[in-house]
């Protein structure tokens, strides 16, 4: 009788733990009874140039039922995540959209009914994707607001999340995320954020994407994650597969991983990105888009531990001396990446070639150590930079601890304009060539095993060649 009544209230309490968690997801979930003003006919921009915002339906699929109220809300969202981010570093500026004058709530949406089936709107065909909305602004010339376009499509077989550059002064994102369960009231909750808005991360970033930034993580010094990096490789066994640090934003970050409360408030977008898009045309009136190149006249890369030393217990000093061109062009700052070319192919095997392409963007690993241009030195028309780098900074993004072999690394830099645009610059490279002098160095690291003999016991550590390669800080090494 005493085990039926432990059964029976085991069941109860498991009864109350189901419902409760139901209640939670229900409430979540719920159509709260809100009068909502609809939208009138006329809209006033906020700004001088402002995002267009697209929804963009194949010919065979229908409109998600309220699709305008749910994805300005989702838009609206987006504005004030990257105002947010820029005002953490007192930059208070946000890209500007067309609202509503009868309710805000509502922003301006471009309806598109495509000509194309949803098969012929793939990944794949995202250029000719392009064009139609290209040509939609095209036909209707004074309902063009900028050069960068926001393009919500339903979700259908095949819908992805992509940015794409119709030139190298337009930017678009394509989110093809919209459903019924797509609602900007789960922002309110971050536990029903994590259940049902899994793609919002990937919005954010792919956003980020088309306004011309490229990825980078932060290091163990910064108390957040780049929404531009990843933290880890999905498995040993899907190593093309980074865990981006946006998949925290808005899910789980996997099946296997337990919800996290507060998560989204720690990927955020790193500084010398804010100071990027500061200049950009969405959130700078006086942009010019003018191309700039930056001709490196030196650079001088010291280790201060030394030849042998070990990756996690050494600091760089990196030097590096430039003119810009055309001259006299206002910067923000510089970058440099430490980039561990550990990229991967889809068949699991390390792709060189993918590092060695100036066009392939593959520095979710790369660490960013940014310099604003106000600690620049500068001699005639001759520009002065120095970073201070501590390598265990770096996760490197190892698979392994136990790796024996010798990787390639490059410490490559990236120039911020005030002017919306950068050297690199992203549509028409994301890293640079190989062959531009001094822009991207080589150097390498050898893992070495764990030695178990106990009276020499050595864990397993990692050794750079940048001392044999570049040299030393002077007066740091002995003989020197």
């Amino acid at each position: 009788m005493m085990k039926k009544n432990v059964g029976f209230l085991l069941w109860i309490l498991l009864s109350i733990f189901i419902t409760s968690c139901t209640k939670t997801y229900r409430e979540a979930d719920a159509e709260k009874e809100e009068e909502i003003v609809p939208p009138g006919e006329t809209y006033t921009p906020e700004q001088m140039h402002n995002l267009n915002v697209v929804y963009y339906v194949p010919s065979d699929i229908l409109e998600i039922e309220n699709w305008h109220y749910r994805l300005s809300g989702m838009t609206l969202h987006i504005q004030n995540y990257f105002h947010e981010n820029f005002m953490r570093y007192r930059v208070d500026k946000k890209f500007g959209l067309e609202l509503n004058d009868a309710n805000p709530e509502f922003i301006k949406i471009h309806y598109i009914k495509s000509t194309k089936s949803y098969l012929d709107m793939q990944k794949e065909d995202i250029a000719t994707m392009a064009q139609e909305v290209l040509d939609y602004f095209k036909q209707n010339p004074d309902a063009k607001q900028s050069d960068h376009y926001l393009v919500w499509m339903p979700e259908y077989e095949g819908a992805f999340i992509q940015h794409y550059y119709p030139s190298v002064k337009e930017g678009m994102a394509f989110c093809g995320v919209d459903n019924t369960r797509w609602k900007p009231n789960y922002i309110k909750s971050a536990r029903a954020m994590a259940a049902f808005l899994n793609d919002l991360g990937y919005v954010l970033k792919t956003f980020a994407h088309s306004c011309f930034v490229t990825q980078g993580i932060t290091g163990f010094e910064s108390d957040f994650m780049s929404i531009m990096g990843a933290y880890e490789r999905l498995s040993s066994s899907a190593k093309s597969q980074p865990k981006y640090n946006c998949i925290r934003y808005s899910g789980t970050g996997g099946s296997t991983n337990l919800f996290k409360a507060g998560t989204p408030d720690k990927i955020r977008v790193p500084l010398w990105d804010v100071r990027y898009m500061a200049g950009t045309q969405l959130f700078n009136d006086n942009y010019s888009y003018e191309p700039f190149e930056v001709n490196i006249e030196k650079v001088d890369i010291r280790s201060k531990a030394g030849s042998g030393s070990i990756v996690a217990e050494d600091t760089l000093k990196v030097l590096c001396k430039f003119t810009t061109v055309p001259a006299g062009i206002e910067l923000a700052g510089a970058v440099l990446f430490d980039d561990p070319w550990l990229t991967y192919n889809l068949a699991g095997v390390r792709d060189k070639e993918m590092e060695q392409d100036g066009h392939e963007d593959t520095g979710f690993d790369a660490l960013g150590i940014y310099v604003e241009a106000v600690s620049f030195k500068k001699t005639g028309d001759v520009y002065e930079v120095e970073f201070v780098y501590p390598m265990a900074n770096h996760t490197n993004m190892l698979l392994a601890s136990t790796s024996a072999s010798t990787e390639t690394h490059e410490l490559r830099f990236r120039f911020i304009g005030k002017n919306g645009m950068a050297y690199p610059h992203a549509p028409i490279s994301i890293k640079g060539s190989l062959d531009v002098p001094f822009l991207r160095n080589l150097y390498t690291v050898t893992g070495h095993r764990a030695v178990t003999d106990p009276k020499n016991p050595l864990p397993y550590r990692q050794i750079h060649d940048i001392a044999e390669k570049y040299g030393v800080w002077y007066g740091e090494e002995e003989g020197e």
